[in-house]
Formats: structure tokens, sequence, C-alpha cells
């Protein structure tokens, strides 16, 4: 709004818009961080920076939970899952799917699991850090940056998930508690709903 000697002038918490040099008082005025102060009695932008503002408020009020900076989800390709998913349910021995399928994580945290069933904590280990491994080489592939959603609601997702949960257990087996901290951490980053989708403990 127009100050007393005709400045243009937005609204402020704290900030007063200069004094005229007619020794006219300091008018309030509501101040926006995008407001830029030119020179002494001017503010250029004003009307720009309120709307700005109330677009702003509306989108958080649309949605206070979601982090804008958050990296999209990344979705591995189900070509990638497929071939090994569908020989597994077929009963196919996850050893020769893996073989055949080195690529996919879902054979090599299917052998984790049978290993970690039978005792076996050091092949686990080996077979669940080799589906984590190429797990992220998948996700790298398709724009993961080290960070940032992997949903377990995504089936092709899921071998790689059951793979960190995998190698936790058999870190946790082996005495290595930092490792088993760790891939639970980055499960419950991935997707905090992971355990409850999957089935997991």
């Amino acid at each position: 709004m127009p100050s007393r000697d005709g400045v243009d002038s937005t609204a402020s918490g704290n900030a007063e818009a200069p004094a005229s040099d007619t020794g006219a008082a300091a008018v309030p005025v509501v101040s926006f961080a995008c407001v830029d102060v030119t020179r002494q009695g001017y503010v250029r932008a004003a009307n720009w920076c309120e709307e700005t503002w109330r677009v702003a408020h509306a989108c958080d009020d649309a949605d206070m939970t979601r982090n804008l900076l958050e990296p999209e989800p990344t979705l591995l390709p189900a070509e990638l899952d497929s071939p090994a998913r569908t020989a597994l349910d077929d009963g196919e021995d996850p050893r020769a799917v893996a073989a055949r399928n080195p690529a996919t994580s879902l054979a090599w945290a299917r052998l984790a699991r049978e290993a970690l069933d039978a005792g076996d904590a050091v092949a686990a280990y080996a077979f669940a850090r080799t589906g984590y491994h190429r797990g992220l080489d998948a996700l790298r592939k398709a724009g993961w940056r080290g960070a940032g959603p992997v949903p377990a609601s995504h089936v092709p997702n899921q071998g790689f998930l059951l793979s960190v949960h995998a190698l936790a257990e058999a870190a946790a087996a082996i005495g290595e508690e930092e490792e088993h901290a760790r891939c639970l951490a980055l499960l419950d980053d991935s997707d905090p709903q992971a355990r409850e989708v999957l089935g997991l403990s």
C-alpha cells in the first residue's frame, strides 16, 4: 500500500519503511524474502512477492507432509525382475536362477534367506551382500543418487529390499552390529512401510 510519502511498500512483521527526507515518521511494512529493496524508500515487485507467498502457503496447506526437496521414488524396471521372479515362483532352484540372472537381487535374496534358515550365516551374508550390491547397481542405473524413496509396493524393488533385510540379519549373526544397524536404517529410509509390505519382522 502507498506510504504517507507515496512510496510503494508491502506490510512486514518488524521491518519499517525508511523515513523520508522531510522527517515523516517511519511506516510499518510487511517484508517478504523475495522483496528487493533497491534504494532508500523503494520496494520493487511487492505485489509479485505477496502473490508468490500466497501460492506457497496454499501448497503447504494442501500437503503439509510432503518434502519438496525429496527425490522422486526410484522404480526398478519390471524386465529386470520378471524372469527371475517367474522362475522362482515356478519352483526353480534359486542357484540356477541367480546364475542365469545375476543382475537381479531377488534370487540372491532368496538364497540368503534359505541360508539363514539353515543356520549358515556366512553363506547368507555372502548371498545377501551380492544381492545388495547388484540392487545398488540397478538403482543407480534407474536414476537413484544414494538417497530417496525405493517403495516396496513396486514389485521389482522388492528383491533389493529383501537383500538389505537379509544382509542386516546375516550381519547381526556374525557380530557385525554396525552393519546390521546401517542396513535396517537403509531399509526404513528406502520405505518406512517396507517391513509391513514384505512381511518382515
